[in-house]
């Protein structure tokens, strides 16, 4: 099961409105809570709040909540707080669940981490993937698989984001040894207050401009197992809109965004409310939708197909009649299929998840 959630700063919001956010991701279905501890040593601009009492304050909070806290450190802050890699009780104190480590840790070093006996869960850095190629087989082998996971850096700087396809093999690797893996996304309207100069705080740089729901779907389509929102302050509509995404692959679809033609509203409503599910042979220049097979549409808008619009073949399509199509290229006119929408030019990247995969799909 995949869980979801969001950031906070105290360097950049009060404690009273950091609870509020809180309150307002719980009711919204939000689990997991990021912070960092690293921003002066990092010289991220920011107003230094996150005293010790703070910090517990909003960490105790957010369990109280039912979000889990994921705390990022330095091997620099792990010994200024009293810690070390043998001991992490200053953390306990605090109520941490979950201790991300950002740099400085050599492979044996978070082996032993993992078996710390304060139940603090380790989180390596898996955007590392050379250092994390070497640090697997040793936790494998000297740590404590079960308490160990990895989640993705964020990039507040525009262009400096992972590839998604070398992120989800990293990713990939770690769940094959039964790890969890995380990974964060950007919010199109949040103040970005690590770099004001940049859009977004996402891992994936291809996210970097897209609506939230988008790069909730393509996460969880990858196999990610929690990704958070890296922006503090991401508006409530895509606070809506992440959640939204994430519940409808938790009950076993993907959300596709879609213009659609002015229709007769009854087929419009039937083909929105079918749950598609691509052909298991795969067609080379369309994705098949058979499950409205039976509608019966008249002639309409029977013209070229351009690339990613959607189309139903109409009552000259004898039994192909109600089949619905998303085209992969473009195609001729032919006068039993009518042209009724197309794909939104940023939900494009979601097609070859629900073209190569058995992904259900609804037409939103």
């Amino acid at each position: 099961m995949s869980t979801i959630g969001i950031s906070l700063y105290l360097d950049y919001c009060d404690l009273e409105t950091c609870m509020k956010k809180i309150d307002r991701a719980a009711e919204l279905g939000y689990s997991e809570c990021f912070t960092s501890f690293n921003f002066a040593e990092y010289r991220f601009p920011g107003e230094r709040k996150d005293t010790d009492e703070n910090r517990k304050k909003l960490i105790g909070y957010a369990n109280s909540r039912g979000l889990r806290f994921h705390i990022d450190i330095t091997r620099n802050l792990l010994y200024s707080m009293g810690g070390s890699i043998s001991d992490l009780s200053c953390f306990k104190e605090l109520g941490i669940p979950v201790i991300r480590l950002d740099g400085g840790f050599e492979p044996e070093e978070v082996a032993e981490l993992t078996r710390n006996g304060s139940g603090i869960l380790i989180e390596d850095n898996l955007s590392n993937y050379v250092l994390m190629k070497k640090t697997l087989p040793i936790v494998k082998e000297k740590g404590d698989l079960s308490q160990y996971l990895a989640c993705l850096n964020f990039f507040p700087r525009n262009y400096t984001g992972l590839k998604m396809e070398e992120a989800a093999e990293m990713a990939r690797e770690l769940k094959a040894c039964g790890g969890m893996v995380g990974g964060f996304i950007g919010s199109l309207y949040s103040p970005t207050q690590m770099n004001d100069t940049s859009t977004g705080t996402p891992s994936i740089e291809e996210h970097r401009f897209l609506p939230a729901s988008v790069q909730m779907s393509e996460m969880l389509l990858n196999g990610f197992d929690y990704v958070l929102f890296g922006d503090s302050d991401p508006s409530d509509e895509e606070l809506e809109a992440a959640a939204s995404a994430h519940r409808c692959f938790e009950e076993g679809y993907v959300e596709i965004p879609c213009y659609f033609d002015d229709i007769d509203p009854e087929i419009l409503e039937k083909i929105r409310s079918t749950d598609f599910l691509s052909r298991i042979d795969h067609a080379e220049k369309v994705i098949r939708g058979t499950q409205s097979r039976g509608i019966d549409m008249k002639l309409y808008n029977t013209i070229s197909r351009n690339r990613y619009c959607i189309t139903l073949d109409n009552i000259l399509s004898n039994q192909y009649r109600g089949e619905l199509q998303i085209c992969l290229e473009e195609l001729p006119a032919e006068r039993f299929v009518n042209v009724i929408g197309q794909v939104r030019p940023y939900a494009v990247r979601l097609l070859k998840y629900i073209h190569q995969e058995p992904v259900h799909f609804r037409l939103v």
